[in-house]
């Protein structure tokens, strides 16, 4: 299994690498605005019962050379799943009208992009992309709680978490009319497990890293 020390120093080194060729390219040729959603699975740390569920990012980047583009990503989604409750037989128990864990995320990355050279005739191009990422994690317990003489309980638990991570995705760029393009994809990220809480304790938090899938399209505003 690999260790989190290491999976955490080989993120800081790809974090060096892939901001440093960005910023030396001074004569980016942009900026290149990207407007995306898609869907997104894998947030909850355990697939068997994470469905799919929407996300959403913008994007700012710019093309040095042919096939070389840099690009920042900043995107958010939200994962939720109902708390199994136990049953009570007594008279006194309360009623359970909402149980559910949530896990929000708002990755920020930081990446490069590869494309097929231009085509003659067509506009389509396939592109290849890594990027380094981090990303604001928050994991919630929310319980309500209504007992049999009216009275009325929430129990809210939560924690925040910064994960470091990776990003990798696959695809095909087409370009619409002049300034406008359009883009679509496959989006894997590969983050470390955060530290179990209260709040993430029906979720696995037992292994160094999770991975997450997303299926990906935006529109691209710039030349």
């Amino acid at each position: 299994m690999v260790s989190r020390s290491w999976f955490i120093r080989a993120v800081r080194v790809a974090a060096c690498l892939v901001l440093s060729l960005p910023l030396a390219a001074a004569s980016f040729a942009g900026p290149v605005i990207g407007f995306g959603g898609g869907l997104s699975t894998g947030g909850l740390l355990e697939p068997r019962s994470d469905p799919w569920v929407p996300m959403g990012w913008i994007s700012l980047g710019g093309d040095f050379g042919d096939s070389w583009s840099g690009f920042a990503r900043i995107g958010y989604e939200r994962h939720d799943i109902p708390l199994g409750v136990v049953t009570c037989l007594s008279t006194d128990c309360p009623r359970v009208p909402h149980a559910e864990l949530r896990a929000s995320y708002v990755p920020i990355s930081l990446g490069l992009r590869l494309s097929a050279p231009r085509p003659a005739l067509s506009r389509l191009r396939a592109y290849v992309e890594a990027a380094s990422s981090i990303a604001w994690a928050r994991y919630e317990q929310d319980i309500e709680l209504i007992y049999p003489n009216g009275g009325y309980q929430r129990d809210l638990i939560q924690s925040d978490h910064w994960l470091a991570g990776i990003e990798l995705g696959a695809g095909f760029s087409q370009r619409l009319t002049r300034g406008l393009g359009f883009e679509g994809g496959l989006r894997y990220a590969y983050r470390a497990t955060p530290r179990p809480t209260v709040a993430n304790r029906g979720l696995r938090t037992d292994r160094d890293a999770f991975s997450q899938v997303s299926l990906v399209a935006a529109l691209v505003l710039g030349p």
